[in-house]
C-alpha cells in the first residue's frame, strides 16, 4: 500500500517535497521500484550528500527517476 502527501498548488519556479509512505501487509520482506516520471513541466532537484540543497544553484534534471526501496515484511503481534 502506497499513500502520498503533497501540496495541492504550486507557483511556478517554486521547490516543492512529496513524502510517500509505504506498507507492505504480507509477511516477507519486498524491495519495490518507485518511478517518478518525467514531464515538460517540472524538473527534480537532487538533494547533495548530507541533505544539502543550494536554492540558487540546485542540480536539476529531467527524465524518469527510478529508486529502490526495500520494505520491510508485516509483523503481526497475535
Amino acid at each position: 500500500m502506497m499513500h502520498a502527501e503533497g501540496p495541492t498548488v504550486c507557483h511556478r519556479g517554486e521547490q516543492i517535497g512529496l513524502r510517500l509512505l509505504l506498507l507492505n501487509n504480507e509477511p516477507y520482506e519486498m524491495f519495490v521500484v518507485l518511478t517518478l516520471h518525467a514531464s515538460p513541466e517540472y524538473k527534480f532537484v537532487h538533494v547533495e550528500e548530507g541533505g544539502i540543497v543550494t536554492s540558487y544553484g540546485a542540480r536539476l534534471s529531467g527524465g524518469d527517476h527510478q529508486h529502490l526501496v526495500y520494505v520491510s515484511a508485516c509483523i503481526e503481534n497475535v
